[in-house]
């Protein structure tokens, strides 16, 4: 009788439908399985009904047949758990489950079982008969719709990762034999690999499973079935485990060595047309990219050109130019192979077009990381240059303040104005310059921004051909706070001291400026902070050198400790010869200005002495030298005779012999000369001409 109205259920829906519901069916059956629970053909036949009653054809609500039908399930879980070891049963009960879960998703009446235990049920009876082909299908296919459809689809993947079965199998090695066993079988196979994509589709989820082989069972299943046409569904699923796992950096050698790598790029080749596969793959690619060892993988194995290609086909979406670009940009961090195969024109230009069509944040960021990693290669910067890098930064840094679009932006300039020896193009009528400031401002805590920014600024001074100053009043004030907050970050400094020198050769307002915005304290600040940095003394005793020019300024240098940390630089750094000569320059204008300091200056004599002594044939050092002994020697007894004490006489002599063409060095040696054989001589036009 029950396999009869089964019969004429599944021949005439609708009329069986409404006949079966007339005359209160469902509770019919139910009574028919409690009243011969132990006859398994009874449960059968039951189970067969109960299936043509969940099996919609529709897929309408409201023509759920076991809607408010709670009582079903429990029937259900009693007839599977008695006779656990009959197929059909077991075979009907997986379908059974798999309808009632799809078809809770639209009717919140219908009761799947979730609360139940149906999934642990559908487990057992997967685990109970692991030979079957169809229970293993239906079974796969119930905890597809359990995970992906139902109701409770959330808590339904934490129950699959955490069960535990009597036998001691977990629910993943369930579905791990699962696959086993329907790899010729491609739709049980597309369940399966879409369990696994749900099930790491959460952080929670994902590190759940990171110590489980689900890529071991989803990469071969999915090579098996790649040049299929109707397997898109698989490949997509399984791409998207990967994908999923490789946000855990852990696991990316195990991806690698699985043969991850070239399943994606598989993908992208196969189904490079489909947006849902490709963009699994590319998302899978960027993420797996992190990791040095499978980006060199992934180099070598042609990644890079089909990556282009398919940002060719879908530069109209945001998310796919996301992960493309985000993709180049690891593989080109450290790959000059792949900083070539992406500096042309036509990807530069795929680049421009992502940034003009998408003013959204990963894009844009990306587009600036992008541009940044190029231009680390100095071949490549004329041709960013050529083709609109500038306007690419510019677009990202003024449509976004987060930091990492402005770091991004700042080490693009940064690598731009190294690189090229006329950047005035970078400058764009001082838009660049004020982007770049604007980032300091915004983000004063990121060594990264202020040291690039002033790196690029630095660039960008010190080549430009224009005469009016690079950087305006307020970035003085942020390289001069950069410094104060960053002491630690000696790069950073050396960088700022190279901008503050450039301006502050220009003209006393500027030099005026600087000094305003505290730039002597954040000099000689740095100076005691990094005693062995050679090339930043070096810019500072530049700063110093031009700002002490002015009495009002030398002044001030003077009550900052200058004299004493200006000297003991250089004696710590006696080898480095432009900071000896900037040195030089820097005593003697504080000196000559206010000749109480040259007690303070004395312990530079024999460092002086003993470099002119190495160094005969460097002309701008011997003449510095040589006017900073004059002054000494003029102004203070004891500098005097410590220099004759240093036999500085003769270094003068072998400095006048030496140099016997050159005006300049001859000038300030026989001054110190005269200075010292005549000590009342005073040679007032010692800073003449």
């Amino acid at each position: 009788a029950l396999d009869s109205l089964a019969g004429i259920l599944w021949r005439s829906s609708a009329k069986g439908r409404e006949f079966i519901l007339e005359h209160n069916g469902v509770e019919t059956v139910t009574n028919a399985m409690w009243s011969d629970m132990e006859s398994a053909d009874v449960q059968g036949a039951a189970m067969h009904l109960i299936l043509a009653m969940a099996a919609s054809t529709d897929g309408i609500a409201e023509n759920d047949m076991l809607a408010n039908q709670e009582s079903i399930c429990d029937s259900l879980l009693f007839t599977m758990q008695n006779h656990a070891h009959e197929p059909e049963i077991q075979l009907r009960g997986c379908l059974v489950f798999a309808c009632l879960a799809g078809a809770s998703s639209d009717n919140s009446r219908v009761a799947d079982g979730s609360l139940s235990g149906a999934m642990l049920m559908v487990l057992n009876a997967m685990g109970n008969h692991r030979d079957s082909l169809p229970i293993q299908k239906a079974g796969m296919q119930a905890l597809y719709h359990q995970c992906a459809l139902s109701v409770h689809a959330e808590a339904n993947k934490r129950t699959l990762m955490e069960t535990k079965l009597d036998n001691g199998l977990s629910g993943i090695d369930i579905i791990l034999r699962g696959i086993e066993k329907l790899q010729e079988d491609y739709i049980g196979s597309e369940w399966a690999c879409k369990i696994c994509w749900y099930l790491t589709s959460s952080e929670d989820l994902v590190k759940a499973s990171a110590n489980t082989p689900l890529h071991d069972a989803v990469i071969p299943i999915c090579n098996r079935h790649m040049i299929n046409p109707a397997a898109t569904g698989l490949v997509e699923a399984a791409i998207g485990t990967i994908g999923n796992l490789s946000y855990l950096e852990k696991k990316h050698l195990d991806l690698t060595d699985s043969g991850a790598i070239g399943m994606l790029l598989d993908g992208l080749h196969y189904f490079g047309d489909d947006y849902e596969v490709s963009f699994e793959a590319i998302a899978a690619i960027a993420n797996l990219s992190v990791s040095p060892y499978a980006r060199d993988s992934m180099v070598k194995s042609g990644a890079v050109p089909m990556i282009i290609a398919a940002l060719r086909s879908f530069v109209d979406f945001p998310e796919y130019v996301a992960e493309g670009l985000r993709a180049l940009v690891c593989m080109a961090i450290d790959s000059e192979e792949a900083k070539e195969m992406t500096a042309t024109n036509e990807m530069i230009g795929v680049i421009a077009e992502a940034s003009s069509k998408h003013d959204i944040l990963t894009v844009q960021e990306m587009c600036a990381a992008l541009i940044s990693t190029l231009s680390f290669s100095q071949s490549h910067c004329k041709l960013l240059l050529d083709c609109g890098a500038v306007d690419i930064i510019l677009c990202a840094m003024d449509s976004f303040s987060e930091i990492n679009v402005q770091d991004a932006g700042c080490s693009a300039f940064r690598n731009l104005s190294c690189h090229l020896q006329e950047p005035d193009k970078l400058l764009k009528q001082g838009i660049s310059e004020r982007c770049i400031v604007n980032a300091m401002q915004a983000h004063q805590n990121s060594v990264s921004i202020q040291a690039n920014a002033c790196c690029a600024l630095w660039h960008l001074s010190f080549k430009s051909q224009r005469r009016d100053p690079i950087v305006s009043p307020d970035g003085v004030a942020c390289i001069v706070k950069a410094m104060q907050s960053h002491m630690e970050s000696s790069d950073l400094l050396d960088w700022a001291c190279g901008v503050l020198w450039e301006l502050v050769g220009d003209s006393i307002e500027i030099k005026k400026d600087v000094v305003a915005n505290g730039a002597i304290d954040a000099v000689t600040c740095a100076m005691v902070m990094n005693p062995n940095s050679p090339s930043m003394l070096e810019k500072a005793c530049g700063i110093l050198s031009c700002v002490t020019s002015e009495g009002p300024l030398a002044e001030a240098v003077a009550n900052a400790q200058g004299v004493s940390i200006v000297t003991e630089a250089m004696r710590n750094n006696a080898t480095s010869l432009p900071l000896l000569g900037m040195g030089c320059l820097t005593l003697r204008n504080i000196a000559f200005l206010l000749p109480d300091v040259t007690q303070e200056a004395s312990p530079v004599i024999s460092t002086v002495i003993n470099a002119m002594q190495d160094y005969t044939d460097a002309i701008g050092f011997q003449a510095e030298a040589c006017n900073l002994l004059w002054i000494l020697a003029s102004e203070d007894e004891n500098c005097q005779s410590k220099i004759l004490a240093l036999d500085g006489l003769s270094v003068l002599m072998k400095c006048l012999e030496h140099n016997s063409n050159n005006s300049e060095v001859q000038k300030a040696a026989l001054g110190a000369f005269s200075q010292l054989a005549s000590p009342s001589n005073q040679d007032d036009d010692m800073f003449s001409g």
